[in-house]
């Protein structure tokens, strides 16, 4: 009696094909930005349906020869994945290294992933390196997408010899209860691949220990919930279970409509960033599950359209669609950022040319046409990788050293350095007064005090003018800050752990009255409510403001009990930068880069902000400094002056862009501690 169910049948399952096309079309949707918020859960279906196959394949084989070939199996998925993965990352290599900027960190971190999807490890390093899969730092990434293949081809490694170890426990049980035991080995290490992505998103994990080296560990938790395979083991293994499960013939209609009305709900119901990773992914995992579950004997009339031709014709190509789709869509969206068609148009092309390698590249090796011994095969394997290792290595060091271009170096050297928060590790979420956060104290002989700095990255850009200016004066200068979490008394778009940052700040303050002689406050207000999160202040821009404004007005309060403050505004924000000040290897700056009119509606918006700010301040006794009366003009505002950027980043100041405001600092200091 064979262990090996149906699912382990070398009969073609054309229903299965479908439903890699429903994933790939579902994933495709989300990110050519088609309102399918939550087609990620494509990626999802894609687990399910190979821990599916892939048992039932491992199975077959133990079957035919009595165990599992490792070098066999091994070899078989090289050849399914290899060749197409090096050819989309090879490509896309040349295509970043010419359309995209070498100012600013894109290439760099394009060719990093490039190699680590090489070797397997492109979810390992988006968990390293970024804040998230939703988050801006990871989407400008055209090797995003790789971390599911990589979490996948994880699994085809490890998966073979957790079976085999199974199998030989039960060899010298008969084929049923041997059947059982490898159930039983899937149950448990699935629930508990399940518990552990639970309790990563659900804080049921104590990180107190995590805090002094990660800035939020509770995110991390989140992240590794996202990127772990062992957090996403259970998805797999909810397919290796059915493929040791009899079929369900009974029924089996409703059995697949429930399934097709639980995955199709998921996509358009569930949300990125809030309900994924967490439990509800159990919700289109099962839906898959039943997919798979229901008997082909009788076809129905869900079968028939998962069955259709145009659907096992995508389905058969999905693997090169999810390589291609991602780079081309990104590219697109580089290229031409205010067309609205060009994401789904770049989507299209991308079939085309997923097609095109499906047909003379993937579809040859993959049956064996070419090359035809195994070692030609292995052969042009390792050529691959060695040539998609050597490129990114290449792409890599070439945009470290500015591709030899002294114009390019030069654009470099303005926008590089951190700013001294950073570096002297002062921006962090440890709240003031806390026993693990870095004194960050800038000491002058014999002070007549200490002046503070406290805020988000906009106040860290400061640094620099704030100690020079505090300490021309007399005054030790303190800096605590932590990027993305504004010093403000609300909770619409704080994490807890920014909570506690400023609530623990504030109350710190509060107990020592007489500590520092002026506070100084920066947040980047207008990123905050014209961002990706302003609907968590308000669904309109007069909701949004009179939201800060409350809450300004409660922190400004709370912080004039202990002593002066002046709230330094946000500076204005430029899309591009600094990409735009060198577009492309060969392209200089374009006229338009860096530049705001006062007709521009992002001018409009940011000084309505400030405006209100300002008035709100001022009113609870507190002091302002607009940042755009060094940056802007009557006719507009400028990221440059005299041809130079002064900028970092799009919202941040570079450190020689910062050293404009110490004259205005060192007035505001004087000013609060009345020797203006």
């Amino acid at each position: 009696m064979s262990v090996a169910t149906e699912a382990g049948s070398r009969r073609r399952r054309r229903d299965i094909q479908g439903l890699r096309a429903v994933a790939v079309l579902v994933v495709v949707a989300y990110h050519a930005g088609v309102p399918v918020r939550g087609g990620f859960v494509g990626v999802d279906v894609f687990f399910v349906i190979s821990g599916y196959v892939i048992t039932g394949l491992l199975l077959r084989r133990a079957d035919a020869g009595g165990r599992v070939r490792f070098g066999q199996f091994y070899l078989r998925r090289a050849r399914r994945l290899a060749p197409a993965m090096c050819l989309m990352t090879l490509v896309t290599l040349v295509l970043v290294a010419f359309l995209y900027s070498p100012v600013g960190p894109d290439q760099g971190e394009a060719a990093k992933a490039a190699i680590a999807a090489t070797f397997l490890s492109a979810n390992a390093y988006f968990f390293a390196t970024t804040g998230g899969y939703f988050q801006p730092d990871a989407n400008s990434n055209p090797f995003l997408h790789t971390w599911s293949l990589s979490v996948e081809e994880q699994f085809y490694l490890l998966f073979p010899a957790f079976i085999a170890l199974l199998l030989a426990f039960g060899r010298r049980r008969d084929a049923r209860r041997t059947r059982r035991l490898v159930l039983l080995g899937f149950t448990a290490v699935g629930l508990a691949s399940l518990l552990l992505c639970v309790a990563l998103v659900e804080n049921w994990i104590h990180v107190e220990h995590f805090t002094s080296r990660f800035a939020d560990p509770q995110a991390e938790l989140r992240k590794f919930a996202f990127f772990g395979t062992p957090a996403r083991g259970w998805e797999f293994l909810a397919g290796g279970i059915l493929a040791l499960l009899p079929s369900v013939r009974r029924r089996a209609l409703l059995v697949r409509a429930v399934g097709a009305l639980l995955v199709v709900g998921s996509v358009l119901a569930l949300r990125d960033g809030a309900d994924v990773p967490g439990y509800l992914v159990a919700v289109p995992v099962l839906g898959t599950a039943l997919l798979l579950s229901a008997s082909t004997d009788r076809p129905d009339t869900v079968h028939s359209a998962l069955s259709a031709r145009p659907m096992t014709w995508l389905g058969d190509r999905s693997y090169s669609w999810y390589l291609w789709h991602w780079p081309f869509i990104l590219f697109a969206a580089y290229l031409w950022p205010d067309a609205g068609w060009v994401k789904p148009a770049a989507a299209v092309v991308a079939l085309v040319v997923a097609a095109a390698a499906y047909r003379y590249v993937e579809r040859p090796i993959h049956r064996g046409h070419w090359p035809s011994s195994r070692r030609a095969l292995t052969a042009v394997l390792v050529a691959g990788v060695a040539a998609s290792t050597v490129v990114g290595l290449g792409v890599w060091q070439l945009s470290r050293d500015g591709w030899g271009s002294a114009r390019i170096q030069a654009v470099r050297a303005d926008v590089a350095p951190e700013h001294v928060d950073i570096a002297a590790g002062c921006a962090n979420t440890l709240p003031l007064g806390s026993p693990d956060r870095p004194p960050c104290t800038w000491t002058v002989p014999r002070p007549r005090g200490t002046v503070l700095l406290i805020g988000d990255s906009n106040a860290g850009h400061l640094s620099e003018p704030f100690i020079a200016a505090a300490r021309s004066l007399g005054y030790d200068a303190s800096i605590v800050t932590s990027g993305g979490c504004p010093l403000a008394l609300t909770s619409r778009a704080l994490t807890p752990v920014c909570t506690e940052f400023v609530q623990g700040s504030i109350e710190e303050l509060e107990a020592h009255p007489g500590r520092y002689a002026a506070v100084i406050v920066s947040n980047a207000t207008a990123g905050y409510l014209g961002g990706p999160e302003s609907t968590l202040f308000g669904d309109s821009t007069a909701e949004r403001v009179a939201t800060w404004n409350a809450t300004i007005d409660r922190t400004v309060r709370r912080l004039r009990e202990v002593g002066p403050v002046t709230v330094v505004g946000s500076v204005p924000q430029y899309d591009g930068l600094p990409a735009c000040l060198a577009p492309t290897i060969w392209r200089s700056r374009s006229s338009a880069c860096g530049e705001l009119s006062t007709d521009s509606a992002a001018l409009r918006f940011r000084q309505r902000v400030i405006d209100d700010e300002r008035r709100t301040v001022l009113d609870d006794g507190g002091q302002y400094l607009d940042t755009a009366s060094l940056l802007c003009r009557t006719n507009g505002c400028s990221a440059l002056v005299h041809g130079v950027s002064v900028y970092r980043d799009g919202a941040h100041l570079s450190v020689q862009g910062s050293m404009l405001f110490e004259d205005s600092l060192r007035q505001a200091i004087r000013d609060l501690v009345g020797e203006g």
